[in-house]
């Protein structure tokens, strides 16, 4: 009998074993250019160069905090990912390892109170506007008064994250972070959810637009959360970060606008 829960699970580092090729993706998509890039960044992650480099991230500071029912919703039974050797060559591979690896995990929590579903490469669940552009990870809820609210996006790249600019809060000397920003912040407006994610293979890029509301998300000075945790098991697993940017439920029926 598995008496596994998901918080046994959630603290765990990752241990299966990943081969890399250091391929990257090279993309300059057109309809980014329209959107700018992001600078008002507060990172809440830490690097401890005298232990090793292991990183830390601080969730309480940005988060909503964890509550009585974080602990319910964790109680729940969970599998442990199966073993197995990955190489993760092109973004599908990417994405296959995320979701196995870290984010099925994370959704046993979320199969009541409320029940929380991922769906790959869907447009925004809006019906006034005609989007043409997919993320590549949606999670949402459905409601009482909507069909389905979006609670966090997630894109897959193959080692485009740079760590130590992101964790440096200034990512303007570099063209390409300045690109993904500038694709991260559309999609966040285009599926008007402030809570997004970027996982390149290597890194786990958390980010938090401090949106009052979805137009404020595409205001050049929208002041933006972020974390940087790498795949490696060094400091914060990345299971906790992903249940952490789910946790951000206003009223249940909202992602939340801080």
């Amino acid at each position: 009998m598995n008496n596994t829960t998901v918080a046994d699970l959630l603290g765990q580092h990752l241990t299966n074993e990943v081969q890399t090729t250091g391929q990257a993706t090279q993309s300059d998509k057109a309809w980014t250019r329209n959107y700018h890039p992001i600078r008002n960044l507060y990172v809440h992650t830490q690097v401890n160069h005298r232990d090793d480099g292991l990183v830390y991230a601080n969730f309480e500071r940005a988060l909503l905090p964890w509550d009585a029912d974080d602990t319910m919703r964790t109680a729940e039974p969970a599998i442990p990912a199966n073993h197995r050797i990955w190489r993760l060559e092109s973004e599908a591979d990417c994405e296959l390892w995320f979701h196995s690896e870290v984010s099925n995990i994370v959704l046993a929590a979320w199969s009541q109170f409320p029940v929380v579903t991922q769906s790959s490469h869907i447009k925004p669940p809006r019906d006034d506007q005609r989007i043409s552009e997919e993320v590549d990870a949606v999670y949402s809820i459905k409601t009482r008064t909507v069909s389905r609210a979006v609670l966090a996006i997630g894109e897959m790249k193959r080692n485009r994250v740079d760590p130590d600019r992101w964790q440096s809060g200034d990512i303007s000397s570099l063209p390409g972070q300045v690109k993904l920003s500038q694709e991260l912040r559309g999609y966040a407006g285009k599926y008007q959810c402030p809570q997004v994610f970027c996982f390149d293979g290597e890194t786990l890029l958390l980010l938090q637009f401090q949106a009052n509301s979805a137009p404020d998300i595409l205001q050049e000075n929208c002041p933006v959360d972020c974390w940087v945790l790498p795949r490696e098991p060094v400091g914060t697993p990345l299971r906790p970060a992903l249940y952490m940017l789910l946790l951000q439920v206003s009223d249940g029926s909202k992602p939340c606008m801080l």
